[in-house]
């Protein structure tokens, strides 16, 4: 979890000053500033009345126009706001404010397009309005043209260096793009502008937890909790970082703040369980990730989690269900068609196994452990060469394998093949001196094959190693 841009778009109204000193006001003007003040005090009925009134005696005040639309604006009536904008713009079109206006009430009904075009006519009018450039990059970030929003961040920030929200929309953008430097010194210098934003401090410190650095992200969720006791997002991606630390009861004690703050919410639930797991207790992992099942019950990783809990438990057959349950939801998981496969496996269904491994490398043809557990499922079949040539394709991806050149060592052995066997226990070997299962089976080979002294030598090293023959 994590905080989206902030801060959203501007929109105000506009005061006009009185004409002519000594001289008495029109009635129009009379019933504007009375509606000006009620809009001041968030009276909106009132002063959307007196507007009315103001425009119905002068139907080409802009002004009250103008106003008028933000009043409409500020209750959410957005199709009236754009209306009176429009109607200030068609009397005046180079009414900059209202152009600004029109273009956020646009963004707010979700027409970033139009808002774009509105913000980018008001530039053209006054390229130093601070507004329109911050408006334009917001809508820009919201459509997600990532590059467009930075520029205009950027020359917002020029023009006013003390700009908080675009500072701080600026790092939410780099960190989108992946630029995690720029993020953080961007998420510093809004602390820097507001040393209290807790929204800065926990987006800096997820900022920090993608580098890797765990301790400044655990520092920064920490400052955001301290600023806000109710953060639940800071809670949250604290309890991550302290999970990713191998902090287990620091994460589930935070993770489980989360939960009380925001009962219900499935992610914290997940979450909590994957630490859960991770320390092993599967019952209480087992038990949240239930609760996020039964409150979402297609929630994908949830019911993923839960099957690697029930096979880790020792429930093979619950475990397949929830596999199962996932893959009916996301077909292209790679990850649950390889944990049914090794599930099938445990109950000796090597033929599902096998098809699941089958489609789980299909979705990914880099998917090693696939590879490998379909070799050991042909192996236990009695299918020989498949498994060889599985192993081969596993070592051909991955050449410093050691476990699949080991194996397919002892399926060598298993046909007989001694040379074959002794160049993958030689490899073994090769790649980790201290192999003592690799010595001990080379031993094995070299015996059969009549070297006594080679297997002598070979033995004596497997024993010093740590290997304990089977009697």
């Amino acid at each position: 979890m994590r905080r989206a841009l902030q801060g959203g778009f501007a929109l105000g109204m506009v005061a006009v000053l009185s004409s002519g000193a000594g001289g008495e006001m029109s009635t129009e003007r009379t019933y504007f500033d009375r509606g000006y003040a009620h809009g001041l005090k968030g009276d909106f009925d009132r002063a959307i009345a007196d507007f009315s009134e103001a425009i119905r005696l002068d139907p080409k005040f802009v002004e009250a126009l103008f106003n008028r639309g933000a009043m409409h604006f500020n209750q959410g009536d957005l199709d009236r706001a754009i209306a009176d904008f429009s109607e200030a713009i068609r009397y005046d079109p180079e009414y900059v404010s209202a152009l600004i206006n029109r273009g956020v009430a646009f963004s707010a009904r979700g027409d970033l397009d139009r808002a774009i075009a509105d913000f980018s006519d008001a530039i053209r009018l006054a390229p130093d309005r601070v507004d329109a450039h911050y408006n334009r990059g917001f809508a820009h970030a919201t459509k997600g043209d990532l590059d467009q929003a930075i520029g205009d961040f950027s020359e917002a920030i020029k023009l006013d260096p003390a700009h908080l929200e675009a500072v701080y929309n600026r790092g939410v953008v780099y960190r989108e793009k992946g630029d995690l430097d720029r993020a953080v010194a961007d998420f510093g210098e809004a602390i820097s502008l507001d040393p209290k934003n807790v929204h800065a401090r926990h987006n800096r410190g997820f900022a920090y937890a993608r580098k890797g650095d765990v301790d400044r992200a655990i520092a920064d969720f920490s400052e955001a909790i301290r600023l806000d006791p109710e953060y639940v997002d800071a809670l949250f991606n604290r309890g991550i970082a302290y999970r990713n630390k191998g902090d287990l009861n620091r994460a589930i004690a935070d993770l489980g703040e989360a939960i009380r703050l925001r009962p219900g919410a499935e992610e914290i639930l997940v979450a909590r369980g994957g630490a859960y797991y991770a320390s092993k207790d599967l019952d209480r992992a087992i038990a949240d990730y239930s609760e996020a099942i039964r409150l979402d019950p297609n929630f994908v990783d949830a019911l993923y989690n839960r099957g690697v809990a029930y096979k880790d438990a020792g429930n093979v057959d619950r475990a397949i269900a929830d596999y199962t349950a996932a893959i009916r939801i996301d077909p292209k998981r790679s990850a649950a068609f390889l944990n049914r496969g090794n599930a099938y496996l445990d109950k000796g269904d090597f033929d599902r196994g096998i098809a699941d491994y089958d489609q789980a490398i299909r979705l990914d043809s880099g998917q090693i452990s696939a590879r490998k557990n379909r070799a050991g499922a042909y192996f236990f079949k009695g299918d020989l060469n498949r498994a060889i040539a599985e192993f081969g394709e596993v070592i051909r991806l991955d050449p410093k394998s050691l476990d699949a050149r080991f194996l397919r060592g002892m399926v060598f052995m298993g046909k007989g093949d001694l040379d074959g066997a002794i160049a993958d226990f030689s490899e073994v070997i090769r790649l980790d001196p201290r192999h003592a299962h690799a010595y001990g089976n080379r031993s094995s080979a070299y015996r059969q094959k009549g070297d006594v002294g080679r297997a002598s030598a070979d033995y004596k090293e497997a024993v010093r190693l740590g290997f304990v023959p089977i009697r």
